[in-house]
């Protein structure tokens, strides 16, 4: 019982947990609104416009596997054992996946002038949610709060974004808004997000610019980090392969969008939590 007690008694442990705290704190909230708001949101939109709009957000979530590069993990790591290194890290990283998300776009903006698309709705709101393939590059600093359990400033970032959504959504509901401007709200979420959190990580005390990536430190994250890059796209399809052999084509569809939306939220929780308890 003494060893527990001096455990809890520990500063780092106490910041650790309050950190956790703020994590659980922000799955609550989100669970919340997206529950209230995403049912009047399907409400409204009916199942094939609602259809539509998660389908084509599901494809857009699985490409975003390739942006992130699964480096959340390895730059953790490594700003753990080298926090001198973080501008470099977090410069690296950023580009690496910038450069990535350019490229992403760009296939995907050929593939619609191709015809991957069909219909009239569908190429506008995947050109339209494909910007979100870009936000990765701009939450670098959320592995620099994570690394230094200063979770709060995330939450509050996704927080006011999520709050913010959830207001334009209502508002679009009222306004009878077309389907396209709900995947506006989405990708104007993503934005407030990374403008907030890049805001609050420098009123933390970080600071980095692009400009001090190296190409040694990149090559490096790439090779270390290029395992994780197909552990998302190979469980989702894993999945729907599992679930779409003995359902129709409609419950194959739906579940794509649910294997998306649930593996990236389990990814946000592993990732969050992955946290280091100083002594």
């Amino acid at each position: 019982m003494q060893q527990l007690a001096d455990v809890l008694a520990k500063p780092g442990f106490q910041k650790a947990a309050a950190n956790a705290g703020w994590l659980f704190a922000e799955r609550g909230m989100r669970f919340l609104l997206g529950t209230v708001v995403g049912f009047l949101v399907a409400r409204y939109l009916g199942p094939e416009r609602l259809g539509l709009l998660s389908y084509c957000t599901a494809l857009v979530t699985l490409a975003g596997c390739a942006t992130s590069l699964g480096l959340d993990a390895v730059v953790k790591r490594d700003l753990l054992q080298a926090r001198d290194a973080a501008g470099e890290l977090l410069a690296g990283g950023a580009v690496l996946r910038f450069t990535v998300a350019l490229a992403g776009y760009g296939i995907l903006l050929g593939l619609i002038a191709g015809g991957l698309a069909e219909g009239r709705e569908e190429p506008r709101l995947l050109a339209m949610l494909g910007l979100v393939l870009f936000q990765p590059a701009l939450l670098m600093p959320d592995l620099w709060l994570q690394a230094n359990l200063q979770a709060k400033y995330s939450v509050w970032a996704q927080t006011g974004a999520l709050a913010v959504g959830a207001l334009l959504r209502l508002m679009l509901i009222g306004l009878n808004a077309p389907l396209a401007a709900f995947a506006c709200v989405f990708v104007v979420e993503a934005a407030l997000a990374a403008a907030g959190l890049q805001i609050l990580a420098r009123r933390a005390g970080l600071r980095f610019a692009w400009a001090e990536a190296r190409r040694a430190s990149m090559t490096r994250l790439v090779r270390e980090a290029w395992p994780l890059v197909f552990a998302g796209p190979i469980r989702r399809v894993r999945t729907l392969r599992a679930r779409s052999a003995v359902s129709a084509p409609v419950r194959a569809l739906r579940a794509v969008c649910e294997v998306s939306c649930a593996w990236s939220r389990a990814s946000a929780i592993t990732n969050r939590t992955m946290f280091h308890v100083p002594g």
